[in-house]
């Protein structure tokens, strides 16, 4: 069994559709920055300084994740022949 979310979310195109307007909504972005700066805040200065650097980076990647979900993915073109055409005259 393969798991496929992007791709099941996608197939939702209403809902897909809406995620699109709603990420690039200026509420949503305050939103975002205001929860990662307040996670960031929340982080104990007792810890390892490199496990929340690492919790970081783990927010980061959600957060990126989640604001191109729905994005459709690019197809991938194919690459130029490596040989030139010697019939062109």
């Amino acid at each position: 069994m393969n798991l496929s979310p992007r791709k099941d979310f996608l197939a939702k195109k209403p809902l897909a559709d809406v995620h699109r307007e709603l990420v690039v909504s200026a509420s949503f972005r305050e939103a975002v920055h205001a929860t990662l700066l307040d996670y960031v805040l929340l982080l104990s200065t007792n810890s390892d300084a490199a496990a929340n650097y690492y919790r970081i980076e783990g927010a980061r990647e959600v957060l990126q994740h989640l604001l191109n979900i729905a994005e459709m993915p690019k197809s991938i073109s194919s690459p130029p022949p490596a040989n030139l055409d010697h019939s062109i005259r």
